[in-house]
């Protein structure tokens, strides 16, 4: 039997262990609460500064401080400084946890504004009691990010909302599919306006076309029967940061046939490895001399399935033959659409519920495919893929969209999902990748069930979930860095963006006429 010997030295910290013998965290966790108490009483450090100190990233150690809060050893208060407006949240931390729930300290001023939330002493910690509580501020980052709505430096001098009245149901008359594309769109004209960024949007329902016509971007319209053609299969050498482009090549091409095959449990081991040695065949030849003729399609990748004579190869080739010369044969041509305005809107809505999930992954293939050509120029990419809970259903579809979120951000991309399907979203077993490689969320109005889901993973407090109960459009929540903020910014109904963004029927109908 092993023996383990602590050998204790200089430098001893007194501290309670109940933290330690609580089973209901995690190990990380419990590391950084230990390191917490352990410091200097005249201790100030920041967020990037428990990095410095420790090897972990900063999302995670997000992670542990959020996870620390939903257990009671930190309450959260939001502050607010001498004009009323909302400057930090203040947290306490404990050495035992505490029943209470955080909750949102109230503007104390009549009318007070919202600012960019910023205070004298950023992101602190200061160890100024007797007792081991303690208390941390934790404003906003400042670095880009996808917004669903202008980002708090755009915000100042816009008058606070209050808690919105509670009012039937049924007197919310826009519906909150509607409310979220409306500030999508709107985002995506602040985009459009201020910058020289290029912007690709993934439009499962057909409702941005409009918008992009209107600003003279291009429409790149998929169904069964049109005429324009996206290779699935489309690469350039710089798909990859590895000298090898088809490993993620390969993640793609797995994800894109567990959808085509189906089935609860994914691709089994042996389908994905047939799939893999079939992706080395057919993209050989491109990689020896990459011209647009020797881009392999799907029925290259058919006959190299076929070509290896056993069943689970055969298996693969026999789902896929719908695809290749099939009825849904869409996806079987090389791309003949030239994708070069920087405003690009993929209408996938006539694929039908069949294609769909294939339209989105390889809509999201394309944009990548965009975003690593963008990057040796130093521009920016913006995608905005809406349904994108239905990235995330299955296994293997669902970690290729969460590794390419995650190389978005790197290769200066801004990716930005939207939905209005909370349960599914949260359910995936990636959300959590996805959540921390996101600088904010924008939370509008939500059922009874959706909120009572989003307060408990994402800390709300009774006071937050007032703002998203029965709000008004163009009202919510702004979850930043760990600083929830209150917003509301309708789109005055009078002017041209108004009649270019709305979604409502009855406006869009009377603007067509």
């Amino acid at each position: 039997m092993p023996v383990f010997r602590v050998e204790r030295n200089k430098g001893y910290t007194v501290m309670s262990n109940y933290h330690l013998r609580d089973k209901s965290l995690s190990l990380k966790a419990k590391g950084l609460l230990s390191q917490i108490l352990s410091l200097p009483e005249d201790w100030d450090y920041t967020l990037s500064g428990l990095c410095y100190i420790n090897r972990e990233s900063k999302d995670a150690i997000r992670t542990a401080v959020n996870e620390l809060e939903r257990a009671g050893y930190i309450e959260r208060h939001q502050t607010t400084d001498e004009s009323g407006k909302f400057s930090s949240n203040e947290y306490i931390i404990h050495e035992q946890p505490v029943s209470l729930p955080p909750s949102l300290d109230k503007p104390s001023s009549e009318n007070p504004t919202t600012g960019k939330p910023t205070s004298e002493n950023p992101t602190q910690l200061n160890k100024d009691r007797v007792t081991k509580d303690q208390s941390i501020t934790d404003p906003s980052i400042t670095h880009s990010f996808p917004s669903l709505s202008p980002p708090p430096a755009e915000m100042a001098g816009t008058a606070a909302v209050s808690p919105p009245e509670r009012k039937r149901r049924e007197a919310v008359t826009q519906s909150a599919v509607e409310i979220y594309r409306e500030l999508i769109k709107e985002n995506i004209v602040s985009v459009f306006l201020t910058t020289p960024d290029d912007i690709f949007v993934c439009d499962p329902e057909a409702e941005y076309f409009p918008l992009v016509q209107r600003l003279h971007g291009q429409i790149i319209k998929l169904s069964p029967t049109s005429k324009d053609y996206v290779n699935p299969l489309d690469i350039n050498l710089n798909y990859s940061e590895d000298e090898n482009p088809l490993a993620l090549k390969s993640d793609f091409v797995l994800s894109f046939c567990e959808l085509v095959m189906g089935g609860k449990n994914g691709l089994e081991p042996i389908e994905k490895t047939v799939i893999d040695r079939a992706v080395q065949v057919i993209y050989r030849p491109y990689l020896a001399d990459p011209s647009p003729e020797k881009m392999p399609v799907l029925s290259d990748l058919h006959a190299a399935l076929t070509a290896q004579h056993i069943p689970e190869a055969d298996r693969v080739a026999q789902a896929l033959d719908l695809y290749v010369s099939g009825s849904l044969n869409v996806f079987n041509h090389r791309t003949n659409v030239d994708i070069e305005n920087r405003l690009v809107c993929f209408d996938i809505k006539d694929l039908g519920k069949q294609l769909k999930k294939l339209g989105m992954l390889i809509v999201q293939d394309q944009i990548w495919g965009r975003v690593t050509a963008n990057r040796s120029m130093g521009k920016a990419t913006w995608y905005f893929a809406d349904e994108f809970h239905l990235l995330l259903k299955e296994e293997q579809t669902a970690a290729y969209s969460a590794e390419i979120w995650k190389r978005f951000r790197k290769w200066g991309g801004i990716p930005t999902g939207a939905t209005q399907n909370v349960k599914d979203l949260l359910s995936s077993p990636e959300i959590e990748n996805i959540l921390e490689n996101s600088d904010f969320i924008t939370l509008l109005n939500q059922a009874s069930g959706d909120r009572k889901i989003l307060a408990e993973r994402l800390n709300l407090s009774p006071d937050h979930q007032k703002y998203i109960d029965n709000s008004e459009p163009g009202a919510g929540l702004l979850i930043f860095e760990n600083v929830i903020l209150p917003f509301t910014n309708p789109i005055p109904s009078n002017t041209e963006l108004y009649k270019i963004m709305t979604t409502r029927l009855s406006e869009v109908v009377e603007g067509g006429a």
